[in-house]
């Protein structure tokens, strides 16, 4: 594997000694957890990157490698699992620590999903890259388009988690629509390719595959989000969009 594992491998555990149970051995503590999920946050964006450039590329070797760091990512997700695990044993924490931790939960969750498309997407990449099958270039610009887009918007997901801006958090929540435009863009165009060449079927599927991953993989940003305005101001959007869209159709009810 590459050097991001290197790095992952160094900083993925948070190691938590025993103390006393003082006001500036928790904020410590906390401080600590922060930047473990920032620092996995950054290892999700480097893949990203990666992949990015592994596909515009056509990079088989490169591709398998992002797919095999995953691993990595995981355990890392267990590290921080396992560390908060122990902060909320030893600190019995409440209120806006209650909140903090509570969140942070949440935001590895989504950092460890948004590992597994990124993995998905690797392995759909590599098996494009070693096959004889290549979509044509417009498919194939359409599909480093949306690479973009879910790579700005994991950008400013790993921004959101250093600042835990909520204005700054909401705004990442709505970028999921951009990128879902972009999805379907692509989308639209594979399928077109498909049709038209049937010798392309075996790439145009694997496209697709690569296609619901990135637009999955913005869906985690958009629970990164909702993590974060939840920890900045205490209101939980989990489903929000649901409810307000039952709302809606009560609304129009005779």
């Amino acid at each position: 594997m590459g050097a991001i594992e290197m790095d992952m491998k160094n900083t993925m555990t948070v190691e938590l000694p025993s103390a006393p149970h003082t006001v500036k051995r928790f904020d410590e503590e906390l401080e600590l957890l922060r930047t473990s999920i920032l620092q996995m946050a950054e290892a999700d964006q480097a893949q990203l990157e990666r992949l990015a450039d592994a596909f515009a590329s056509m990079d088989a070797e490169a591709a398998s490698e992002i797919a095999a760091n995953d691993a990595v990512i995981n355990a890392w997700e267990l590290g921080i699992d396992k560390t908060l695990e122990i902060v909320f044993a030893r600190r019995s924490p409440h209120a806006l620590d209650l909140r903090l931790l509570l969140g942070c939960s949440r935001m590895t969750t989504d950092l460890e999903r948004l590992g597994d498309e990124i993995r998905n997407a690797a392995e759909g990449t590599a098996r494009i890259a070693r096959s004889a099958q290549r979509l044509p270039a417009s498919q194939e610009k359409a599909l480093e388009a949306l690479f973009r887009d879910v790579l700005d918007a994991c950008r400013e997901a790993v921004e959101v988690i250093r600042t835990l801006d909520g204005v700054r958090a909401r705004a990442l929540m709505k970028r999921r629509a951009a990128v879902s435009r972009s999805a379907k863009k692509a989308l639209i165009d594979v399928i077109r390719a498909m049709e038209c060449s049937p010798a392309v079927l075996l790439a145009g599927l694997e496209a697709i595959r690569i296609n619901r991953a990135l637009e999955r993989a913005a869906a985690h940003m958009e629970n990164i989000g909702e993590g974060a305005v939840f920890i900045a101001e205490g209101n939980d959007l989990r489903h929000a969009g649901d409810a307000e869209e039952a709302g809606n159709e009560d609304a129009e009810k005779p």
